[in-house]
């Protein structure tokens, strides 16, 4: 987490949280206060200005989506496999989103009528799984129709997606498409890889404390989406592609305040809430879509890149198992050539959306996909609206892995795959679950002699041997520690278990609930500052999980403030080597070197920081200040300019810098 204040505040007012730093006789106030509150940017329905900016009711948004026509056929008419050719095509991809939460997927307390009337006037599949309960590589499976061993990007941070993978904007671009993103969550920025191929990659976010990661809420991103079709009118010649992720059902849930009053305040409420919030905002866009007379002619496919456990095995969140709690995920498809309130329950995989979109749109076929095309279910001939349009044609087998837990716990990797009755999972102890009778995969039937487990075991190996080696991901790590560091950091048990090659890795099963409970209790104190208190759980979890990379970032974090700059530094600057994509570490490595004199140390941690968030408004207006007090007035006006160009200021942040900025560059001259 970013930290709550600069090293450098003394100020009794720490409501305001901000450091006030006078260059040029006054002319420049640095506002880099508690990032926390720096950083969360307030959906538009809570801040100032029009009341209602940002929102729709419930109502509106019903009728925005339910009164769009089905489709342009009638019931007699015959709908062919890319009858959507040349239609403009909408994805959205909503974070978190379990696939049973939604009112059209029977889940009573969801207050969701525009997804619900979606799904009404098109497909749902009853059974789509993520790839991996990880949003950087789901989303490369997603846009690239390739396992995630195949594109190889195995986790958040750590990997970035090579230029050699094809994906989805690139070949609609192929096809005369105009294309643009518009991201929530700084795992998605485009220096992940994910950019490649549209032409506008929308994913300036401010600094929000929710777990180290920056993002927006829904209402800003829709914001973009709808400023860009401003821009981009109407043309039937040249159809657009827009992706529109939206991050706002990700943990901690914390809904508008106009939803609050709706739910009570458990974890799974919150969530709900959450939920509508983004259908609130889904009834924008398709109100849009509708003014600008694009409705009928847009393929609109919404579906997400993990669910969440919600306590379920013992996990809280996401991106430790591979049960359905966090894999199974909605998706639903609407649009031209779309047979209106369809069911799909044959079994699909997140790879099989892309040659699915592909073939509906008209598209050359893609070949060397992993995914199979059911763009027939979606518009089977002859069925009656509401009929299964499943085929039995299709390969039932989904492959799903989880390698989070390895890279960002230090436990072992999970690889599983999933047929139409049974799911496999390979693990240190291996699992099998028969989810005819067992849906919330309780009873592992595993044996090696089991003919389910023996099959399918058998099936995952011959699914990667066979699959081309032809992994194009860039690890985003490019350091390793030396030795004697390795040996030092080892000794205080803050080092990545990958390290020691020999080491047997921790079953995520045995460690679940504990970490849970450690979790629990490090973010209840964390939040209350209370470093002396929270220090010997971390040694605790850091014992049980010594590669866990959140907690050994606070334990950094935790070291500064309580003093011991030499061991904080220590474990910040291991941390670093091992991952690139901890800003908010290097930020805290930067307050260390500031402590200790060391300013040039300082502004290269900084450095490090705006590396993995190039935007980072705290990294760059504390940057900014160190840079003017070591004498580089160019310096500091470069940073000072990045920050104006991030989109994470606070107005009078932004007024400050820039008037300090105007100052800087008349002295120079």
């Amino acid at each position: 987490m970013t930290p709550r204040a600069p090293f450098f505040m003394r100020s009794a007012a720490r409501a305001a949280r901000r450091l006030a730093l006078m260059l040029l006789a006054g002319a420049w106030l640095v506002a880099c206060g508690d990032s926390s509150e720096q950083a969360t940017e307030p959906r538009a329905s809570e801040s100032a200005g029009p009341a209602d900016s940002g929102r729709v009711s419930s109502e509106t948004a019903n009728s925005a989506a339910a009164g769009v026509p089905t489709t342009s056929s009638s019931a007699n008419e015959v709908p062919q496999v890319a009858a959507a050719r040349g239609a403009n095509l909408l994805f959205v991809t909503v974070d978190t989103l379990r696939g049973d939460r939604l009112g059209c997927y029977g889940w009573e307390p969801a207050r969701t009528p525009v997804l619900d009337a979606l799904a009404a006037r098109g497909a749902r599949a009853l059974r789509a799984l993520s790839a991996t309960p990880v949003t950087l590589p789901s989303h490369t499976s997603l846009l690239t129709g390739l396992h995630p061993f195949r594109h190889g990007v195995r986790d958040n941070g750590v990997f970035r997606a090579g230029p050699e993978l094809l994906t989805l904007a690139e070949r609609l671009s192929a096809q005369r498409y105009r294309t643009a993103a518009f991201v929530s969550a700084h795992v998605l920025a485009a220096h992940y890889g994910l950019s490649q191929g549209f032409a506008h990659y929308d994913d300036r976010f401010g600094v929000n404390q929710r777990g180290s990661l920056l993002e927006r809420p829904g209402d800003r991103t829709v914001d973009r989406l709808l400023e860009w079709w401003t821009t981009t009118p109407p043309r039937p010649a040249q159809p657009w592609f827009a992706w529109l992720h939206l991050f706002d059902p990700h943990a901690p849930y914390s809904p508008p305040a106009h939803l609050q009053s709706g739910f009570e305040t458990s974890t799974s409420e919150r969530y709900d809430a959450e939920i509508a919030f983004v259908d609130e905002q889904l009834g924008r866009v398709f109100e849009a879509l509708r003014a600008r007379g694009e409705l009928e002619r847009t393929l609109v496919v919404v579906t997400s890149d993990h669910g969440e456990s919600l306590g379920e095995h013992h996990e809280l969140t996401h991106g430790l198992f591979v049960y359905d709690a966090t894999q199974h995920v909605p998706l639903i498809v609407a649009g031209p050539g779309v047979r209106a309130q369809q069911t799909i329950s044959t079994q699909l995989a997140a790879v099989d959306v892309l040659p699915t979109l592909l073939e509906l749109l008209g598209c050359p076929e893609a070949a060397a996909l992993d995914g199979t095309s059911f763009a027939q279910a979606l518009t089977s001939a002859g069925v009656a609206p509401g009929e299964d349009t499943s085929t039995s044609a299709r390969s039932a087998l989904a492959y799903l892995e989880c390698q989070s837990a390895y890279y960002s716990l230090g436990a072992a990797p999970l690889a599983a795959l999933s047929s139409a009755t049974h799911k496999y999972v390979e693990a240190p102890r291996p699992e099998l679950y028969d989810l005819r009778v067992d849906p919330d995969e309780l009873n592992n039937l595993f044996s090696n002699t089991h003919p389910e487990a023996r099959a399918l075991a058998a099936a995952l190996d011959a699914l990667r041997r066979a699959a081309p080696s032809d992994a194009s991901a860039t690890p985003a790590t490019s350091a390793t520690p030396a030795a004697d560091e390795l040996a030092r950091l080892a000794e205080l048990g803050y080092l990545f278990a990958e390290l020691d090659a020999g080491a047997e890795l921790v079953d995520p099963k045995d460690i679940a609930q504990r970490s849970n409970e450690l979790r629990g209790r490090v973010a209840y104190l964390l939040a209350r500052r209370d470093y002396l208190n929270v220090k010997p759980v971390l040694e605790e979890l850091l014992e049980l999980l010594p590669g866990d990379v959140t907690a050994q970032a606070a334990m950094g974090k935790t070291l500064r403030f309580l003093g011991e700059h030499e061991r904080a530094e220590e474990v910040l600057r291991a941390l670093l080597r091992q991952r690139d994509d901890q800003p908010d570490a290097a930020i805290d490595l930067a307050h260390v070197m500031r402590l200790s004199a060391r300013p040039q140390e300082a502004l290269d941690a900084y450095e490090l920081a705006l590396a993995a968030a190039p935007r980072h408004p705290v990294a760059l207006l504390e940057a900014a200040q160190i840079a003017f007090e070591i004498g580089r007035a160019d310096l500091a006006v470069s940073y000072g300019e990045r920050a104006l160009a991030s989109g994470g200021l606070r107005p009078e942040q932004e007024a400050q810098t820039r008037a300090t900025v105007a100052a800087l560059r008349a002295a120079q001259r």
